[in-house]
């Protein structure tokens, strides 16, 4: 997602890169990026990084990465305090669980030419950043 690095959203924090940080409360098993909606596996010219810490007085939480098929990978458990870096390359979504609660911080990184995916050519890309011209 891209927007002008001065504007403010709802549950995320711009920085001047124009990535957003977000911090959820996890409770059960939520996406935290991706959905169980999506129907391809998405591929990128180069992987986006995912980063995740877990908060310092939270509980443990399960990653997970999930197919298009529904087929789930667990990368492990963070305990209070960790950090994990996930590189998002043809999945559909990550998952993290949570047995009590735990608040999660998480950014989206990459390199904005990397960002073309199903289809999209750099043509539609301007100064790193989408067009809005498709």
């Amino acid at each position: 997602m891209y927007s002008a690095p001065s504007s403010t959203q709802s549950g995320r924090t711009p920085d001047p890169e124009r990535r957003f940080s977000h911090r959820r409360r996890i409770r059960g098993t939520m996406y935290i990026w991706g959905s169980r909606g999506i129907t391809e596996n998405l591929h990128f010219r180069a992987p986006l990084i995912l980063y995740l810490r877990n908060d310092l007085f939270g509980e443990p939480i399960t990653i997970h990465t999930e197919k298009a098929n529904g087929k789930r990978a667990t990368l492990g458990t963070l305990e209070a305090g960790e950090y994990l870096s996930i590189p998002i390359q043809d999945i559909r979504g990550v998952s993290v669980t949570c047995d009590l609660e735990s608040t999660v911080s998480y950014i989206l990184s990459g390199d904005p030419n990397g960002l073309c995916c199903m289809g999209l050519e750099p043509e539609h890309m301007i100064s790193g950043a989408p067009s809005n011209d498709f």
